[in-house]
């Protein structure tokens, strides 16, 4: 196979699995960071489903706000013992 094979066009996670497979034998092509982004998405989703493909990217992403902020805006004043108190109160009880 020469390196005329990996310049077709086929789908990205063709060319990932691909890329991966061949990899040990130090194969290697550029791809847009993009299309590689697009790719393993698309390979998680296909391997592990949406739901653990989305908690597996969560835990990339950067949080925002300001959490004392929103913290004291939530529960101002309340003690932990009020919170815990509030949550019980709730809770429906369960036979």
């Amino acid at each position: 196979m020469g390196l005329g094979h990996w310049r077709r066009s086929i789908e990205p996670q063709q060319k990932l699995k691909r890329w991966i497979t061949f990899a040990p034998a130090m194969i290697a092509f550029s791809m847009p960071l993009s299309e590689i982004t697009r790719a393993a998405i698309h390979l998680l989703c296909q391997e592990r489903g949406v739901v653990n493909t989305a908690r597996f990217i969560n835990q990339f992403t950067i949080g925002y706000g300001n959490y004392t902020e929103e913290r004291e805006a939530l529960f101002g004043e309340l003690t932990v013992d009020a919170i815990v108190t509030e949550i019980k109160r709730r809770r429906v009880p369960t036979e």
